[in-house]
């Protein structure tokens, strides 16, 4: 079955992955969730409980300027590194240019369009905070893949432990035989 689903065009590759992949990119991903949209939650509690606003409404009104954007931009620097970096590695990054031409996609735009919204430019605020949403949350979902991707891409030190001992059991065996 595991077989089938790894034939999968694009979704495949993550059949492949070990359950510590997934769990060391979710430790990542929450750790800098945390701490990097700090502003966002902080300022979410201080309008939900001063100003009596539900949670969506605090969360919308503090990125209704298109913040999320530059945050998607963020999230999405370490993406472009991940992916250039692989050159010396053992595997190569799949689907490299898929990741990559949607991060320089959003690197590029989001900044423009955060800029016109913060000159009253935009023409359709509501768009806006749409698009931006939901750009934000494919961002987050390319920036943890990226995670998962580049901890298969390394070798754990259990992996190269066993790596090690078992050539240097062959290598004993082979000398037995000689």
């Amino acid at each position: 079955m595991r077989e089938k689903l790894a034939r999968i065009p694009l979704l495949g590759m993550y059949f492949n992955f070990s359950a510590h992949d997934y769990l060391d990119a979710f430790r990542e991903l929450s750790v800098t969730m945390i701490f990097s949209l700090a502003p966002l939650w902080v300022g979410t509690f201080k309008l939900h409980f001063f100003d009596n606003m539900s949670y969506y409404q605090a969360m919308k009104s503090l990125y209704s300027s298109g913040q999320l954007l530059c945050y998607s931009a963020a999230f999405l620097g370490p993406v472009i590194y991940a992916i250039s970096k692989d050159r010396d590695m053992r595997r190569r990054f799949p689907n490299k240019w898929w990741f990559l031409i949607f991060a320089v996609f959003v690197t590029f735009i989001s900044p423009f369009a955060f800029q016109t919204n913060s000159l009253n430019i935009v023409i359709f605020p509501d768009i806006l905070v749409s698009c931006s949403e939901k750009i934000f949350i494919f961002s987050i979902i390319v920036y943890f893949s990226t995670l998962v991707i580049e901890n298969w891409l390394k070798d754990n030190p259990s992996s190269k432990m066993v790596k090690d001992t078992t050539q240097f059991v062959d290598a004993v065996n082979r000398r037995r035989r000689e």
